[in-house]
């Protein structure tokens, strides 16, 4: 589970700035017009689902005399204030499907027409180009998407809405339009939130809380954020401290009994990662309840299904999963163009690390069984293979397979060839250099040449720049008697498609007279390898990658 690019339906909106033709040239070396801040005043009305809201955007950059901004099309602009300009114009140039051509023309990444079923396209008129803006809209209006079961149900983590303002809760996200957004900027930006619920509710957002009325809070962002998410609901809150940070529950009546427990274990996820990455980098951290099924992970919070937080295992797992998220993805943050690294290393720092703790019997059965599940559903299934370099989030079992189990591999692959120590500091580094910086695959494989010693530009091509996975065959396996020892010999071939790989394979020979030898063959390559292996005793059997270290195709079993 996680942020991901998630919310829900997810518009994916490009990453190319919509700018009228008039006023993109001739203006230099000036960046692009983008969003440096966000200042909402929104109060939410349950039972009529409505919506009233004002936001305040700052622009800077090259600004061209035209700009396009996308919003909810339900939400209607009832006053646009510009400040230090005259004869500013805003109008709605188009909705729904019908604007999906538009905004793909203009340079956008629409995945399908109804991705913007719920949008509306406006065009911000300025009487010329300008290095600066500053414009506030006020607005009001119906939001409410019914919540619908995805097509990809299996492995969902979370049912499927754009947004919605429900009695039971309000749930927002970036994608909702709720807010008026730049179309096309994935610039960062800094959001001061806030938030006016009815009696008996409680609202959270990303950023620390700086005021809080009766019914009103207010949260800021104290790092630029590509977003902000919004949820409220008729919540009990509890707290308690993990040394600087506060941890709390937003739990429904009749959840309060679970937040003893889910306190405790959030202050020690908080607690072990601080310790192995580096500080916590928020001054909170919640567990909030929402009352259909979700498993995102934001900055500062995780939303969870009602059902997810009774089952008996997600304390164990997922939650360490989502608070681990704060680190990969929330804390050093990710640049999908290149490839989504963060859900990879965060079930290696999570769900994979807490198998370690149980031993390592059940390390390998967690490494076993994600080897298994890129044969079944990508090698033998019916989904297409990719590479990481073009996983975002998943979609199906095999996305899921090859975005989480083989970027997971990765990083343990990466692991075994560096040891303990430099693995660790490598990552402790990855988080205090790039902490709020977009980073991609390449700035990770950087930090981790210059710790190790050696390039590893080898291994970004080879694992992140292509799709599929080495097969192996052992092959003419024979010991030759040499005085009081013996000699193994085999020849290990790959024998899949394209390139040979190049891996660091283990090999384990365990002797007549009860003994383990375990060797790891370095830098294997070429089509046929042939190995040999001193083996004091008699050999009596020949494994090769016993435990599962090397991502790779299983043969049919």
């Amino acid at each position: 589970m996680g942020r991901s690019s998630n919310g829900a339906t997810a518009v994916l909106l490009g990453l190319f700035l919509v700018l009228a033709s008039s006023g993109c040239s001739g203006r230099g070396a000036a960046p692009p017009a983008h969003v440096d801040r966000v200042q909402l005043s929104l109060s939410l009305e349950p039972e009529t689902h409505i919506l009233d809201g004002a936001a305040k955007l700052e622009v800077a950059g090259s600004i061209p005399d035209t700009l396009y901004l996308v919003l909810h099309r339900d939400l209607k602009v009832r006053a646009l204030a510009v400040t230090d300009v005259q004869g500013a114009n805003l109008q709605r140039v188009g909705e729904g499907a019908a604007i999906a051509d538009r905004l793909k023309r203009l340079g956008e990444t629409v995945e399908k027409d109804s991705d913007v079923e719920h949008l509306a396209l406006y065009a911000l008129s300025l009487p010329a180009p300008r290095d600066s803006l500053e414009f506030e809209l006020s607005y009001r209006g119906v939001v409410y998407d019914s919540v619908r079961i995805p097509s990809f149900s299996r492995m969902q983590i979370a049912d499927e809405t754009s947004g919605l303002i429900d009695s039971r809760g309000a749930f927002l996200t970036p994608w909702t339009g709720y807010y008026p957004r730049l179309a096309g900027d994935a610039s960062l930006a800094r959001f001061t939130t806030t938030v006016e619920v009815p009696p008996e509710w409680a609202a959270i957002a990303e950023g620390n809380i700086i005021e809080r009325g009766e019914r009103t809070v207010t949260f800021d962002s104290a790092h630029p954020l590509d977003g902000t998410y919004l949820v409220a609901g008729p919540y009990v809150v509890t707290s308690r401290q993990a040394g600087d940070v506060e941890v709390s529950t937003y739990f429904y009546h009749g959840s309060e009994s679970l937040a003893p427990r889910y306190l405790a274990a959030t202050a020690g996820y908080v607690t072990r990662y601080s310790d192995l990455f580096g500080p916590y980098a928020f001054e909170r951290f919640s567990v909030v309840e929402n009352w259909f099924p979700t498993g995102y992970g934001m900055p500062s919070y995780t939303l969870l299904g009602s059902q997810v937080i009774r089952l008996p295992f997600i304390i164990g797992t997922s939650l360490g999963h989502e608070v681990c998220h704060n680190w990969w993805g929330n804390g050093v943050l990710v640049d999908y163009k290149s490839g989504n690294w963060c859900e990879g290393l965060t079930v290696y720092c999570a769900d994979y690390l807490y198998k370690t703790d149980k031993g390592p019997e059940a390390a390998r059965s967690y490494r076993m069984n994600t080897l298994r599940g890129y044969a079944d559903y990508v090698v033998r299934g019916d989904e297409n293979d990719m590479a990481l370099r073009d996983f975002t989030e998943r979609t199906t079992p095999g996305t899921r397979t090859i975005g989480y189990g083989k970027a997971m591999m990765v990083f343990h692959m990466l692991h075994k060839r560096v040891g303990d120590e430099k693995f660790w500091e490598g990552l402790r580094t990855l988080y205090g250099q790039r902490k709020f910086t977009v980073t991609a695959w390449s700035d990770i494989f950087g930090i981790f040449s210059r710790i190790a010693g050696e390039s590893f530009g080898w291994y970004e091509r080879q694992w992140i720049d292509r799709a599929g996975a080495p097969q192996l065959v052992l092959q003419h396996p024979e010991v030759t008697r040499r005085g009081e020892e013996n000699i193994v010999e085999f020849d290990l071939s790959q024998v899949q498609e394209g390139d040979p790989y190049r891996l660091d394979i283990p090999v384990r020979v365990t002797t007549v007279e009860g003994d383990t030898i375990e060797r790891t063959l370095r830098d294997v390559r070429g089509r046929m390898y042939h190995a040999r292996i001193q083996v004091p005793g008699t050999p009596d059997r020949l494994e090769v990658d016993p435990g599962f270290d090397v991502f790779r195709v299983l043969a049919p079993e």
